[in-house]
């Protein structure tokens, strides 16, 4: 008689979360419009792509996506990836530079794709305009700032 042991890893949803990215071209996307040194090991497209799975799949603090990634480290994705390369400091440089980079096109060009890929309807689109309300006294004001004044939500 055989004796068969079994081996247990979690598995979770990151294959699923890195489908629809790919779908989406993130990868790409990210390296077009956040371009890093080429002598970086591990460009801030990667860096960009693993913050995006984290925040989707377990929404860690930077300090821990290192040890997060870790456990994807042992050949339970396709692609097993190096966890330390990603540690706090390249992904907050990483955040830095999409901080710097034309959001504005890539959200376009993702939406675009989304739009695309999954056949979305837009014969109407909502746009959200989030009304910002500032309430207090400022004992010294700066005469330089930005003058607020009373309005109307949504005026």
């Amino acid at each position: 008689m055989e004796q068969f042991e079994a081996r247990f890893g979690q598995v979770d949803v990151l294959p699923m979360v890195k489908h629809f990215m790919d779908e989406l071209d993130l990868y790409n996307l990210f390296k077009k419009y956040v371009p890093a040194a080429p002598d970086c090991r591990a460009d801030h497209a990667e860096s960009l792509c693993v913050l995006t799975a984290n925040i989707i799949c377990d929404n860690q603090p930077l300090y821990k996506v290192k040890e997060w990634l870790s456990k994807y480290s042992d050949g339970f994705v396709d692609e097993p990836v190096e966890a330390n390369l990603f540690n706090d400091d390249r992904l907050a440089r990483s955040l830095s530079a999409l901080f710097d980079a034309d959001r504005h096109s890539l959200m376009t060009e993702v939406s675009c794709n989304a739009i695309s890929v999954h056949r979305l309807l837009t014969d109407e689109i909502h746009n959200d305009s989030t009304t910002v309300t500032f309430i207090g006294n400022y004992k010294n004001p700066d005469s330089d700032a930005v003058k607020l004044k009373a309005v109307d939500p949504k005026d």
